[in-house]
């Protein structure tokens, strides 16, 4: 409640990324699961769904994981891009080229969170089609 007086009523009621978050209470969804000894590496939220990035993000932590583990890293990425050779942004103005290619069915190796198992066959992930023209432009 407190989080939806400072930011307004704008707070997703479905996670509109890639893997299908969990829900643990109205717009508070599960964080990507992984082993806490494993890193989550610095990364921009939902940078490959253009429109969608978040403008807020809050982070809450019902039971710290025993012994170490659990951080949550947060970087600023205009730093990063400020520290970035300028010939190497140049570059990236031209635009990029991501590709992210996913078996139907997961393996050992994916989280828990990307995959449905309720669905149907072929639709157990969230896919997204996008062809990007210019830096921060996208196609359909």
């Amino acid at each position: 409640r407190c989080l939806r007086e400072v930011v307004g009523d704008g707070i997703a009621k479905e996670y509109p990324g890639l893997v299908t978050r969990p829900k643990t209470g109205n717009s508070v969804f599960v964080t990507t699961e992984v082993h806490p000894n494993m890193p989550v590496p610095g990364h921009t939220e939902l940078a490959y769904m253009p429109g969608c990035w978040p403008d807020y993000i809050a982070f809450f932590c019902e039971k710290a994981p025993k012994g170490t583990g659990g951080q949550t890293p947060a970087i600023d990425m205009r730093a990063v891009l400020r520290d970035l050779p300028s010939d190497l942004v140049r570059r990236f103005e031209k635009g990029v080229h991501t590709s992210v290619n996913l078996p139907p069915e997961p393996g050992g190796y994916f989280i828990p969170s990307q995959f449905n198992p309720d669905a149907k066959l072929g639709q157990r992930f969230r896919w997204i089609s996008r062809t990007w023209k210019k830096f921060g432009a996208t196609r359909e």
